[in-house]
């Protein structure tokens, strides 16, 4: 059997017994797992990927919370005011 391959575009010859059946594109990112209607290894860990990839780390299966690399890195800080700003006032203008 040929199956495409999501990250290359590539066609691939594989086992018929080596793939699983693939959920809807409308329940990518889905929020709660239990709603898939293909419930496998395969597409809970692509939906798991999906939703880290897009910082949703937060995924519900069932009555249970699932979540992905809670600690990450936070983002950097905003890189700091140019100094113009702080030194920019003219004669006779009051400043902090």
């Amino acid at each position: 059997m040929e199956v495409q391959r999501t990250d290359t575009s590539a066609l691939v010859t594989v086992a018929k017994v080596d793939v699983s059946p693939m959920n809807p594109p409308r329940f990518n990112k889905t929020q709660d797992m239990a709603d898939l209607t293909v419930l496998n290894e395969a597409s809970v860990l692509f939906n798991l990927r999906d939703r880290y990839l897009s910082d949703l780390i937060y995924t519900y299966s069932g009555l249970f919370c699932v979540v992905i690399n809670p600690y990450a890195p936070p983002p950097p800080p905003p890189p700091p005011a140019p100094a113009i700003l702080a030194f920019g006032w003219g004669e006779g203008t009051y400043h902090p």
